[in-house]
């Protein structure tokens, strides 16, 4: 799969309040319907897909450009709104933050009567994405936010987020149906990031994808007891392997390391998908790739992969106080054009594409 891209923001505690998540909810839910009504389901699919939309999204509705929050009540307040869609729209989410995101495949399944595609497809695409920015990316920050979008067809888009508190950060990424690929080989574009990482586990690379393929040829070629023989000496430090020094990634292999490792032989994975839907963790990719670039004298990455407009204010203020009489009147004028009919509903349509051409 290929990332739609990625942005990094600033963590900050708190939440919105609960006067402004209303309005947020409101919102996005006609601003959802008017996307149905010119457009149809994919075209929000592929609006969520842009990590440079979504920011000009979550500022239209009110929240800080600048703030971690964004993305998890911006998700948040389209969930709420989509919920109070029906479910003939073809627009679905599942997923959230914390224990929400643990009941992503649950949720995927209770759509599924609406569905025209089987929902395992969609819950394998939420593990994977998951899987690979958790441990086929080590960037240092922990996924704690995950929701996948989609659509009755089987369209989606994923946004999930991580967190450092080391560097007070939170990094957004960001997938796209459109750009799925049988290698997993997914370069970044449109990146919006303050924070470069300078010690970054890539598997994701192009420079990676030998290496991949080759964990998948460790489990058909070689016996596991030398995989644990291999491994044991590359945490000991008896087998050299060269990695750059400002790029240095220890392997530590535990006993729980080896169970896990050891026990995929006995169901290895057979493509790179099954890989990243494989219970193999950080600290076991780690370990399968430095293995395999021993092994096979190939290459891991370490290279990290990673203006908006204010409508109506942000909740902190910056770059002013949400103007609620603003704010309400938005929601009116969408409310009244997402349902005008007929000569009506095209005289409105027509001017709110005048005025984004003005805008531009």
């Amino acid at each position: 799969m290929r990332k739609s891209g990625q942005a990094d923001l600033p963590l900050h505690g708190g939440k919105a309040p609960r006067w402004l998540f209303s309005r947020m909810v409101k919102l996005s839910k006609v601003f959802i319907e008017l996307v149905l009504i010119e457009f149809g389901p994919d075209k929000f699919i592929d609006m969520l897909s842009d990590p440079y939309w979504f920011q000009a999204f979550g500022s239209f509705l009110g929240f800080d450009w600048h703030s971690s929050g964004l993305t998890t009540t911006t998700l948040g307040a389209i969930k709420v709104a989509l919920g109070n869609l029906p479910p003939d729209s073809g627009l679905f989410i599942a997923g959230g933050k914390g224990g929400t995101m643990r009941k992503t495949p649950i949720e995927i399944e209770n759509t599924g009567k609406y569905l025209k595609v089987s929902p395992t497809h969609l819950q394998n695409i939420s593990k994977i994405t998951a899987k690979v920015d958790s441990a086929w990316i080590q960037d240092g920050y922990n996924i704690y936010h995950h929701n996948i979008i989609y659509t009755s067809d089987g369209k989606w888009t994923v946004i999930q987020q991580g967190m450092n508190p080391q560097n007070r950060y939170a990094r957004r990424y960001h997938w796209h149906y459109k750009h799925i690929n049988n290698t997993l080989t997914t370069p970044h574009s449109g990146i919006d990031t303050k924070n470069i990482e300078q010690k970054v586990f890539n598997l994701t690379a192009p420079k990676s994808e030998q290496t991949k393929h080759n964990i998948l040829n460790l489990f058909k070629e070689i016996k596991a007891s030398e995989i644990e023989s291999i491994l044991k000496s590359l945490s000991e430090g008896q087998i050299s392997l060269f990695m750059p020094t400002h790029h240095d990634v220890r392997l530590k292999y535990s006993s729980s390391l080896k169970k896990v490792i050891l026990s995929t032989y006995e169901h290895p994975p057979q493509s790179i998908h099954e890989l990243a839907l494989s219970k193999l963790g950080p600290a076991s990719i780690r370990a399968l790739a430095m293995a395999s670039a021993l092994l096979y004298d190939t290459n891991i990455d370490f290279t990290d992969p990673a203006v908006f407009s204010y409508a109506h204010g942000g909740k902190d203020g910056h770059p002013y106080p949400v103007n609620i009489k603003v704010y309400e009147n938005t929601i009116t004028i969408l409310e009244k054009i997402a349902r005008s009919h007929g000569k009506e509903s095209k005289q409105a349509i027509s001017t709110l594409k005048k005025l984004s051409q003005l805008l531009k």
